[in-house]
């Protein structure tokens, strides 16, 4: 059976300044699908609130209708998602103009998945990103932040040459998709001390739960517990959100116990800043 949990939490950066959670998700099952659609409003856009609403429920409305009306076909997944987009920047823009405003007002980022058949057919945009969790237990990032020529700045949801739209071949019992304040954890990036760059520990306690066997009622506490452990991460002063999409029948095979060793973060920071003072020399 598929399952799913996802919220949307102000992050303590938010809470300090007064402002609301830019974040938003939503998740819906039609025919067998599981469908997630996650969105960060950008800082800096002074209605990324309303743009990370609109763009998540545009897409879940476009995918809703047509799938309600039409068979599944395994070979147009991914074009429905690039319909899904466009008609959801087409409603933005569209609300943008009747309210006079400016889009670089409303930037936003956007990632939704698909899961049908055990198998992640996904849109990305932004620096969001998504983790999938394989039968053999091994954790795999599958996408990359998309990031401006500074490194820093976010590549907006309106800007769509930089869409993507890719099917990952091999079958996943878990998927996982995540806002950066949260999946900048999780993806750590690869370091001497930490060959792995995935934050497995906590990846384990976001996606692995088949073998928990959780009820609706547990799945809901268990969510609840996710986001309050997430919140009281000093690490994360960003919006939090998190959508985990799961078969509960498949329990993964166990990695051997180094695949599990959590990151020295003490090594890590020094090897960072170790390169940082290299490149400032240059």
């Amino acid at each position: 059976m598929i399952r799913n949990y996802f919220s949307s939490k102000v992050g303590r950066s938010h809470i300090r300044h007064g402002v609301n959670c830019q974040d938003y998700s939503d998740t819906i099952f039609v025919k067998d699908m599981c469908i997630s659609c996650i969105a960060d409003g950008v800082g800096s856009a002074i209605h990324s609130e309303v743009a990370s609403k609109m763009a998540v429920e545009n897409v879940i409305e476009y995918l809703d209708s047509w799938y309600k009306k039409h068979d599944v076909d395994e070979r147009e997944i991914l074009l429905r998602i690039s319909e899904a987009y466009s008609y959801s920047l087409d409603k933005l823009n569209t609300f943008i103009k009747k309210k006079g405003g400016n889009e670089l007002e409303y930037d936003t980022t956007l990632d939704c998945v698909i899961y049908y058949n055990n198998h992640i057919y996904y849109g990305h945009s932004g620096d969001g990103g998504i983790l999938a969790l394989d039968y053999d237990g091994k954790y795999h990032i599958i996408t990359s932040p998309q990031k401006g020529e500074d490194g820093i700045s976010v590549i907006p949801f309106r800007l769509k040459d930089f869409w993507e739209f890719v099917k990952v071949e091999a079958p996943m019992c878990s998927v996982l998709m995540a806002t950066d304040g949260v999946f900048d954890q999780l993806a750590i990036g690869v370091y001497k001390c930490f060959p792995i760059g995935i934050h497995v520990r906590l990846a384990e306690l976001l996606m692995n739960l088949s073998e928990k066997n959780l009820s609706d009622e547990l799945l809901e506490m268990y969510k609840n517990q996710v986001f309050d452990f997430l919140s009281n991460n000093n690490a994360i002063n960003d919006d939090i959100t998190v959508s985990v999409i799961y078969d509960d029948s498949i329990i993964p095979l166990r990695m051997s116990d180094d695949y599990y060793t959590p990151p020295n973060w003490d090594e890590i920071i020094e090897e960072k800043n170790s390169l940082l003072y290299n490149d400032q020399s240059k």
